[in-house]
């Protein structure tokens, strides 16, 4: 069994916050707001894209209309609905099952 001290807790604890942040980074990375026109934007809210699916099984990256990058290993692509970049990990209203 393992033995868990004090040194080990702190550096797990510091450990976990730090990989959120990379995870989260790396997420929003796709698409840049700033980068955005303002028709891409309005489409964007219209049909409520979020970078992160309320439901992991409704995520871009399932469906229809989402075509994965290579570059990005598959964690950004093109939505052909907005024309524009997402996240895989996204959602919007227009979110159509592949078949």
């Amino acid at each position: 069994m393992p033995r868990f001290d004090r040194r080990m807790l702190l550096v797990r604890g510091l450990q976990l916050p730090v990989a959120l942040l990379l995870g989260r980074a790396a997420v929003g990375a796709c698409v840049n707001p700033d980068e955005q026109s303002d028709s891409v934007q309005s489409m964007r809210d219209s049909l409520e894209y979020k970078d992160t699916a309320p439901d992991a099984k409704q995520a871009c990256s399932g469906c229809a209309f989402f075509k994965a990058e290579k570059k990005a290993g598959g964690a950004c692509g093109h939505c052909e609905v907005m024309r524009g970049p997402v996240s895989a990990t996204g959602h919007c209203v227009s979110w159509t099952k592949r078949s």
